[in-house]
């Protein structure tokens, strides 16, 4: 489902992007998570994982190759993205559905609605790593609704 909107997202080369700290956002909207998912949504999965080491994307593509990483789109194609290098990110298995669910089943329905206009997706990093210790979505304008997802690295949603 394709749907417009009036602003997107700067992008930036991953490498650009300097780790902040984010609003601890309130995801209930989200519908319940399943399968990998889940994992990906525990925290004490989340602090399990290590990609510090992934520090070029030569080796987050290696890793994206052996089937440990997954592609994800900062700004979603059906938002009007494009598959380009600087809307890409590497993210653990499970990360990509589960923003795709936040997008499809709460920000979507919400645009269609006219209840947002406006979206961002802003990644945080810790150290060198190119893999996201947590991706922050924003939509607003007219309403908000803002989610963390915590990836790695003791990331909090």
């Amino acid at each position: 489902m394709k749907h417009v909107w009036l602003t997107m997202a700067l992008l930036v080369p991953a490498t650009a992007l300097q780790a902040q700290a984010g609003p601890t956002a309130d995801c209930s909207r989200v519908p319940q998570v399943a399968g990998s998912e889940r994992q990906v949504a525990n925290d004490s999965t989340v602090g399990t994982l290590d990609f510090s080491a992934i520090d070029s994307r030569e080796k987050a593509e290696e890793l994206f190759r052996r089937g440990g990483l997954e592609k994800v789109f900062l700004f979603p194609l059906d938002f009007g993205g494009e598959d380009i290098a600087p809307n890409i990110l590497y993210v653990p298995v499970g990360v990509a559905a589960l923003k795709a669910r936040i997008e499809n089943e709460v920000i979507g329905p919400m645009a269609d609605k006219g209840e947002v206009n406006q979206y961002s997706a802003r990644p945080e990093y810790q150290g060198r790593s190119l893999i996201p210790t947590a991706i922050t979505i924003r939509a607003h304008d007219p309403g908000e609704f803002t989610c963390t997802i915590p990836i790695w690295g003791g990331a909090k949603p």
